[in-house]
Order: structure tokens, then C-alpha cells, then sequence
């Protein structure tokens, strides 16, 4: 039986505010989803280079200063809602150790297992965990079944961060999706490890939460759960089914780009869910600023009538300059030998077009 990675049910994640804050008044969430494998820039047209870790921390670092520029006491977030893992050949044949590098240099503070984190099997990811990422991997619904029926199995990896911005508390749930385990976990995984039904896991751990963390100021989720339309659990089943508990859920799996969030208010709650995605293959990160204040709740109106957030999608396009420590690490990764290789391969031109688009791929076999 696998043994506990993150042995905890939850972890505290500390954010320090600005000096002479005691109480953030902004907090400014940056996420990104359904990187697989996009630690390089990819080529999107004639010349033309665009997305890449690079780009994604020169801009979010350039963002952090603008709103310290704005704001007293700004606290930022910087979350991955999974599916780091499996896309793109020169970094999945170092099993995706240059990305998670990649994120450690970029600060990011928390992601959640998605369904193609699994890819390579249980085994790989969990050594990815203990030896090369540096920030907390969620899932509330993994669970290792136990063989003995009045056993419940065990939780292997942390549920949840609780997150200190000061004075305001935040409970961050992860949530995998319910596909994984009869979709994509290898045949040598399954039976080693499932995945419950997320709104089963929530029915349990709000409370649970509300009881032990009774300062938690806010609940959300960190969900590689989605918005397709097939059996399993997805992000709007997780807001309707914990109404007025969850004020906003960073969304992953379908590649969904929200140009504006999705807003999740079941009749008689006063407040409403919102659900942010952006994108994928490290093209976008997307951006949700929430202005805070003390004794409110995040999704509770302005005075004026007007919502508590703002949230927009941004391009990592070419003119965004790649960040040099990342740019430095991309030269180390490319000088591996069993990187290098790759590099090395020159194809000769081909009138022949090599479809690579998931829109195509994921219906039908292409030359690529």
C-alpha cells in the first residue's frame, strides 16, 4: 500500500503581507491550468514565439508591482490547477522536473493533481513531491481503499492549505477529478489508489473545516474538475452542491478560457460561487483581484453595489520579455543529453501539414 506523501490532512501556507499590514486589502490570485508540459515557448505562427514559464513570471512579477504601486497591504496568490504534467516531449522525457523547477523559482504556493498528472504512474509523481516540488500538491477526494471493509483507506496527499494573510485566514480545497481513476491512472495504479466523488468529499470536509479552523475567514477550491457535460463531478456540481460555502473555485481539465467568470448562485444564497479557468498549454494566466475587507466575505458587494472582484485573461504573447532565471534554466534542461538530442534533430521542410491541435488530435490520428 502507498504511504502517506503528505502525511497531514492539511498545510499551512504563510503569505506575508507588506511591512506595517496587518490585514491585506487586496488579494490578487494568479492561476494558471493545463500547463502539460509548456516549459519552453511555443512557435504559433510565422516567426512568432509566444507563452512559456518565462514569459509567465516576467508577467506576473510586473503585475505584483503594479499592485503594489495601487494597493497598501496587497497579499498575492500564485496557483496551478493541475495537469502540469504530460504534453510536450522535451521536458516529459525528464518526467516534467524542468516545469515544477520552473514554478518553485516562480513562487508558486499550491496545485492540485489533475487527471494527466498520473500519466506516468503514482509512483513518478509522488517522487516529484518528496524531491523536486517545493509547494504543496492537493487532492481532498485521493484516497488509498483499504482492503478490509470496516477500513476507510487513508488520504495520501494534504486536502487542503489553510493560508495566513495576516489577519485573514483561507481554507484552499484541492479537488481531482472523478475521471481519474477509471480513465487514467496506469493498470498497474488501479486498486492502489481511487478518487471519491468531489461533492461527496466536500459534504464532509466543510463542516470539518468550519469546526477546526473556526477563524477560516474563506473557503475555496483549487479543482481539476471542469465543465464538461459527461457523468462525472465538475466544478459547477461543487458550487451548487456547497452553496454559500465556496467563494470562488480556480477551474482546470477542459481547457476552458474564461474571458469572464462563471458565477455559481444557487436560489436563497446570499452569495454566489465564482469559477475561473484560463486556458492551457501556458498560453494564459489569469488573473482574479478581490478588494478585501475586514469582517466581509470575498463574493459580498462594494457599498456601491458593484462586485468585490475583478478578473481578466492575459496572452503570454511575444512581446512579453522571458524572465532570465527561468531563461537560465531552460539552458540547462536543453543541455541534458537526453534533451539535447531532440534539439539536435533537423526536419527537413514538409509540404505536408503535421496537425498537432487538441481540437483534432482528440477525435482522430494525424501524421504528427
Amino acid at each position: 500500500m502507498p504511504e502517506k506523501v503528505q502525511p497531514k490532512e492539511y498545510v499551512n501556507i504563510n503569505i506575508p503581507l507588506p511591512e506595517g499590514c496587518s490585514y491585506p486589502d487586496k488579494l490578487v490570485i494568479f492561476h494558471t491550468n493545463d500547463h502539460h508540459g509548456s516549459f519552453y515557448e511555443q512557435v504559433t505562427g510565422p516567426g512568432v514565439k509566444e507563452g512559456g514559464l518565462a514569459r509567465q513570471m516576467t508577467f506576473i512579477e510586473s503585475q505584483k508591482e503594479i499592485h503594489r504601486q495601487e494597493s497598501r497591504c496587497p497579499a498575492f496568490l500564485t496557483l496551478s490547477a493541475g495537469d502540469v504534467m504530460s504534453g510536450d516531449v522535451a521536458v516529459d522525457i525528464l518526467q516534467n522536473e524542468p516545469d515544477y523547477s520552473a514554478m518553485n523559482i516562480m513562487g508558486f504556493n499550491a496545485t492540485v493533481i489533475g487527471n494527466h498528472d498520473v500519466d506516468y504512474g503514482i509512483g513518478v509523481l509522488n517522487r516529484l513531491i518528496k524531491n523536486v516540488i517545493e509547494f504543496p500538491v492537493l487532492s481532498a477526494n485521493a484516497f488509498v481503499p483499504s482492503k478490509k471493509p470496516t477500513d476507510a483507506g487513508y488520504h495520501p496527499y494534504a486536502s487542503y492549505a489553510i493560508i495566513t494573510m495576516g489577519g485573514m485566514k483561507m481554507a484552499l480545497v484541492g479537488l481531482t477529478s472523478d475521471q481519474t481513476g477509471p480513465n487514467d491512472l496506469l493498470e498497474e495504479d488501479k486498486g492502489k489508489i481511487d478518487f471519491e466523488k468531489p461533492t461527496k468529499t466536500m459534504d464532509r470536509l466543510i463542516p470539518q473545516i468550519r469546526t477546526e479552523h473556526d477563524d477560516v475567514d474563506s473557503i475555496a477550491v483549487l479543482g481539476h474538475l471542469g465543465h464538461k457535460s459527461d457523468s462525472f463531478t465538475h466544478s459547477s456540481d461543487v458550487a451548487l452542491g456547497s452553496a454559500g460555502d465556496i467563494d470562488f473555485i480556480i477551474d482546470a481539465h477542459d481547457h476552458k478560457l474564461s474571458k469572464e467568470p462563471m458565477i455559481i448562485q444557487k436560489d436563497g444564497e446570499t452569495y454566489p460561487t465564482v469559477i475561473v479557468e484560463s486556458g492551457s498549454k501556458g498560453m494564459y494566466v489569469g488573473t482574479l483581484v478581490y478588494t478585501v475587507r475586514d469582517g466581509a466575505r470575498l463574493n459580498q458587494p462594494l457599498a456601491n453595489g458593484t462586485p468585490s472582484y475583478d478578473y481578466r485573461v492575459t496572452k503570454m504573447t511575444s512581446d512579453i520579455e522571458k524572465h532570465p532565471e527561468i531563461v537560465a534554466l531552460e539552458g540547462k534542461y536543453k543541455s541534458d543529453p537526453r534533451v539535447k538530442r531532440l534539439f539536435d534533430v533537423v526536419i527537413e521542410d514538409n509540404e505536408r501539414l503535421f496537425e498537432g491541435s487538441r481540437s483534432v488530435t482528440s477525435k482522430q490520428t494525424t501524421r504528427l
